[in-house]
């Protein structure tokens, strides 16, 4: 008899009248179509049964390879170990490369595409048309306008490709194709392209075209997590190394520059000019060993390859690689960046464009370094008196030597010598001005405004004439006293907004020739002009004065 004391809620369980489920064996996960009989006629558990019930996770095979790099003074050991997956998740996306590798599509509008993982059986067929279209368009040199999607679909089908339908060369170049293409339109792609094209790189022992990605190189040093590989590249000091060098040293990007930018035969002309020049520069730098490009530890760093990316294939690898790291080089950044842009000064003022950078401390040597450059090459060498000699007419021919008596050579140098000895007579009534030799080859004309740095102004003996002043002797005019004094005081400069491009370079072009500065003190801004904070000290004690 049950003790009536004790309450029996079993009646309130439900659980016994819920049907129970069978649990889950690992035969529900396996990858069969069929039902599989686990046990043949003498009971025992088949091969195939077996197989059927196991899953098959990445196991490494024991496949090891391991060179040295040739090309890359600070990569010292690669090793690649092979892992291999029998299960491929995205089977379909590796079909679908395949199928539509040499697929055209005609020209069609752009539609939108976005997908976190993008794949063929994403798209709808106006996206899968666009996409064919401007794949096309992109490999023929017309790149045209895009999703990420877009992006992000043709470099998983570039890296899958990669050694089968297309070459390890034909893979790297279509990568960097599409990265130079759209590195600043998607600054999102720059750090995984980094890391996708040194692991095909260093998979199949490409060697880098430092070529085609010159205009990369400063993306790369900002955003690349193993720059290393980029930039140890450069085995010695040479002229093809500038851009390399210019982007791993200095924090100023003459691609950013608004000439640049712009584009055309200026672009061309200012990235050439200032990576040939800086290269006297990085001569200096690392000459007789006085600076190395790495540390002496070294740092090992692994990791799969294509990480975060689609990977379809079976064959994977895990990439090991012992490299120097970069040393230490603050202090030597902000020389070379002082040395850059100063190199654009130059280059602004052989080609009469008025607004200059401000350039921070500048060591000597680097100094004279840029200075000869462009004398040498814009101003050719020291010019030699072109002493052709004068033509004489025809009927002196006629005459003898003795009977004529005069020597046009000789007459010419005495006409010389008196307009000397009259120089040296009237000259306190006339200045005579030395001519000035022009900064500019002789296909060029020199610009009426032309103005000069400092580092390009040549010692002369020659005299300000009376009517064109000095300007370190004279003042600046009332308006651009006026101006200046609002900049310093941080005042509304609003009244002088029409004329503010012509107040700024008549103040730069004072302070710049002045031996108080030597330097521009105004940069151009979006409100005008500001003034830099580096001279603040010294326009301020100078405007006491005024």
């Amino acid at each position: 008899m049950a003790d009536p004391t004790k309450k029996d809620d079993s009646f309130w369980d439900f659980t016994k009248l819920v049907p129970k489920k069978p649990r889950p064996t690992l035969m529900d996960f396996a990858p069969s179509a069929h039902p599989v009989d686990f046990h043949a006629d003498g009971g025992e558990e088949s091969p195939a049964a077996k197989e059927a019930r196991t899953l098959h996770y990445q196991t490494k095979t024991g496949e090891t390879v391991t060179y040295n790099p040739a090309d890359n003074i600070l990569i010292s050991r690669v090793t690649l170990e092979n892992e291999r997956s029998d299960y491929n998740f995205y089977h379909r996306f590796a079909e679908d490369a395949e199928a539509l590798f040499d697929a055209e599509g005609p020209e069609v509008p752009y539609t939108p595409f976005y997908s976190y993982m993008p794949q063929y059986s994403q798209m709808n067929r106006a996206q899968s048309a666009y996409y064919l279209f401007w794949r096309g368009e992109l490999l023929a040199g017309r790149p045209l306008k895009c999703d990420e999607g877009y992006l992000y679909l043709f470099i998983y089908e570039t890296i899958h490709l990669a050694g089968s339908l297309l070459s390890p060369a034909t893979a790297l170049d279509r990568l960097l194709t599409l990265w130079v293409d759209y590195a600043r339109a998607f600054p999102k792609i720059n750090k995984y392209l980094a890391e996708w094209v040194s692991d095909l790189c260093l998979i199949h022992r490409l060697p880098l075209p430092k070529e085609k990605l010159a205009s990369l190189f400063p993306v790369i040093y900002r955003d690349a997590a193993f720059r290393e590989f980029y930039f140890g590249e450069m085995r010695e000091v040479t002229l093809a190394a500038s851009d390399m060098l210019i982007a791993l040293f200095s924090d100023y990007d003459p691609h950013a520059s608004r000439y640049v930018r712009e584009g055309g035969e200026t672009a061309r002309l200012f990235l050439e000019q200032i990576g040939k020049s800086m290269f006297s520069v990085f001569y200096e730098i690392f000459s007789e060993g006085k600076q190395t490009l790495g540390s002496a530890h070294t740092v090992t760093r692994s990791h799969p390859a294509y990480c975060g990316a689609l990977y379809a294939k079976i064959d994977r690898y895990e990439v090991t690689v012992e490299y120097h790291p970069f040393g230490e080089t603050s202090e030597l950044r902000a020389q070379v960046t002082a040395a850059v842009k100063y190199s654009e000064n130059l280059l602004r003022a052989k080609l009469g464009m008025k607004s200059r950078l401000s350039v921070g401390e500048l060591p000597e040597t680097y100094r004279r370094a840029l200075d000869t450059y462009y004398r040498a090459i814009y101003d050719g060498p020291d010019k030699q008196k072109s002493a052709k000699k004068t033509e004489e007419p025809a009927y002196l021919a006629l005459y003898d030597q003795a009977e004529r008596g005069v020597d046009v050579a000789r007459a010419g140098e005495i006409e010389a010598l008196s307009w000397e000895n009259t120089d040296l007579l009237v000259a306190d009534e006339i200045s005579v001005v030395a001519p000035v030799e022009t900064m500019f080859p002789p296909s060029q004309a020199a610009p009426k405004s032309d103005r000069t740095s400092e580092g390009e102004r040549e010692t002369s003996s020659s005299t300000p004439s009376a009517a064109e002043p000095s300007h370190v002797d004279c003042a600046l005019s009332p308006d651009a006293l006026g101006y200046l004094r609002c900049l310093l005081e941080r005042r509304d400069a609003s009244a002088y907004a029409r004329v503010c491009d012509a107040l700024a370079e008549e103040i730069n072009q004072y302070f710049l020739e002045s031996p108080l500065v030597g330097d521009i003190v105004l940069d151009p801004s979006d409100t005008g002009y500001i003034l830099l904070s580096d001279y603040e000290s010294e326009v301020a004690s100078w405007m006491r004065d005024k």
